[in-house]
């Protein structure tokens, strides 16, 4: 009887470990965030101007929302399924390349309706330059494991590569952004940052893990990701 309560108090108190690891992960991943963009807003106004700034964060905001229909769903549905069977390599090898597989498949629909509202509205056009380097923010976010990094319960991993991702940004936007002409590549350094981050992160699951990328079939994966 005292073997089985200290058991189950080890196991409470390691779910309480790991449930406070998770809180205090996304809590400094969205300090860090707020604390960045305060310091780097006042910088890129001072460097592109205020006009020029709003263009950049209409592009921004609209790139944002194809790639937040890109992820609709993941963050529930995948990270639900993934913690049901985080034990089981065979069905995370199998989670993982369903959905990368139909999140390549939701991009390439994006960038696709991206091309298609940037060259009809004619205020959008005059811009296409920005909005064509806004791919690399879309096609950087395509390769984020936020999702699987939940559903494993490794969410410590999540600021890490936040935090990089921006940094590496500030890092290009300090070197890059001199003048206001420069406003058409801040959404470029951004999404180089999210990119070489999320890619690195990417291969080291899929080598730790031993993953086997297979893309599975339009026809097989145009039903719900987790049918």
């Amino acid at each position: 009887m005292v073997i089985v309560l200290k058991n189950q108090l080890r196991i409470v108190k390691k779910n309480i470990r790991q449930f406070i690891e998770n809180i205090t992960s996304l809590f400094s991943s969205k300090i860090s965030d707020l604390l960045l963009a305060i310091l780097l807003i006042p910088y890129l106004i001072s460097k592109v101007g205020i006009e020029n700034y709003g263009r950049y964060v209409f592009a921004l905001s609209l790139t944002l929302f194809l790639v937040n229909i890109i992820n609709y769903g993941f963050d529930l549905s995948a990270v639900r399924e993934l913690a049901k069977n985080r034990h089981k390599p065979k069905m995370l090898k199998k989670l993982l390349n369903k959905v990368l597989s139909v999140k390549l498949y939701l991009t390439i629909l994006m960038l696709v309706i991206l091309f298609v509202v940037v060259f009809t509205i004619p205020l959008l056009r005059v811009e296409k330059t920005m909005y064509f380097f806004a791919l690399f923010l879309i096609i950087g976010d395509l390769f984020s494991l936020r999702w699987f990094f939940m559903g494993i319960e490794k969410m410590k991993y999540i600021p890490i590569i936040n935090v990089g991702s921006k940094l590496l940004y500030v890092f290009l936007v300090i070197i890059f952004i001199k003048q206001s002409e420069d406003y058409e590549i801040i959404i470029l350094l951004e999404g180089i940052g999210l990119f070489i981050v999320n890619i690195f992160s990417f291969l080291y699951i899929v080598r730790k893990k031993r993953i086997r990328i297979k893309l599975i079939s339009f026809y097989k994966v145009k039903c719900p990701v987790l049918k």
